[in-house]
């Protein structure tokens, strides 16, 4: 019984021991200077300690007359963010912002990079104020957290915004709008926003109706050639004789074009003209005509450069 009361006793006093090393404090104390090492002074500091074990959050407002602020916390890792606030200017001045791990009683440096503040309205196309998702798109990537939305009301505001150029994008449904602006040490941006037609949305109709456009001009050449070289109307047909049509069941396709071509032609053309209408290149041409002669269902007569063909008689049934 003794020795179990004496091991109560000793976790009893364990646990006391470190619940007392767990709520010691440390001292942590910085020195603030902007980015050229020029001490910040008689100024309004912000700083939070976020306890990243824990997600508590700790902030100490102080207006300091010296380049120096303290806060007490316990041992563990922080999340650090110290906001600097001249007081004779109109918008919000440094930010500063890093991740700790606090054991002992620590001093450090923070060198604050310069802001602004920057307070914008999204309008739609009727000029009626309105709440829009954001983006922004700056040429330098610190200070406070952008809003992914303005308010119900379209407005939105970030106080320490880092000085540059910024892009801002507002969009609603298929309307978009965008704005680009300088951000200056110390000053208030004001911007307005307006929503327009998304060209986005009718992007892909536009390549569509194209292609389609595109499509229907080669379908109709396409045809036009082919109506060119198809067969001899109905009328023409009834007069063609047996033979004829005999001797046309055994020729190839350019062959059978040739041929038509010619009936159609009062049964003679030009080798130029052949070629042209029947979009047959000049060497597969001049073989098929010496196939076609060799058939005897064509004559080839030479005057000076030009070569005229001729249906023969035999080939008619005449």
């Amino acid at each position: 019984m003794q020795l179990f009361r004496y091991l109560t006793y000793c976790i009893i006093l364990v646990a006391l021991l470190f619940s007392v090393y767990a709520q010691e404090q440390f001292q942590l104390t910085y020195s603030l200077k902007d980015i050229e090492n020029n001490e910040l002074k008689d100024v309004l500091v912000e700083i939070t300690a976020i306890n990243k074990d824990t997600g508590e959050e700790y902030t100490l407002t102080s207006y300091i007359t010296e380049n120096e602020i303290s806060i007490n916390r316990e041992t563990g890792s922080y999340q650090i963010i110290i906001k600097v606030d001249n007081l004779d200017t109109d918008g919000k001045d440094s930010y500063y912002n890093e991740d700790i791990r606090l054991d002992k009683d620590t001093q450090k440096e923070a060198l604050l990079l310069s802001t602004g503040t920057l307070r914008g309205t999204v309008f739609d196309n009727l000029d009626n104020i309105v709440k829009a998702d954001l983006r922004f798109e700056c040429s330098k990537n610190y200070g406070e957290e952008k809003p992914k939305s303005t308010d119900k009301y379209g407005f939105f505001t970030i106080n320490y915004m880092p000085i540059g150029i910024c892009r801002i994008i507002a969009s609603k449904s298929n309307t978009i709008g965008l704005s680009n602006i300088i951000i200056e040490e110390g000053k208030v941006a004001e911007i307005q926003i307006r929503l327009s037609e998304s060209k986005k949305s009718n992007l892909f109709m536009y390549i569509l109706i194209i292609f389609v456009v595109i499509l229907l001009i080669l379908l109709l050449s396409k045809i036009k050639r082919k109506a060119k070289i198809s067969k001899p109307k109905d009328k023409k047909e009834k007069i063609i004789s047996k033979r004829t049509n005999d001797i046309m069941k055994t020729l190839n396709e350019k062959e059978l074009s040739v041929v038509n071509f010619l009936l159609q032609n009062n049964n003679k053309s030009t080798q130029a003209t052949i070629m042209h209408n029947t979009q047959i290149p000049k060497t597969t041409l001049i073989r098929i005509l010496d196939s076609l002669q060799n058939k005897r269902i064509i004559e080839i007569a030479t005057v000076g450069k030009l070569k005229k063909v001729n249906l023969t008689s035999w080939f008619l049934g005449k």
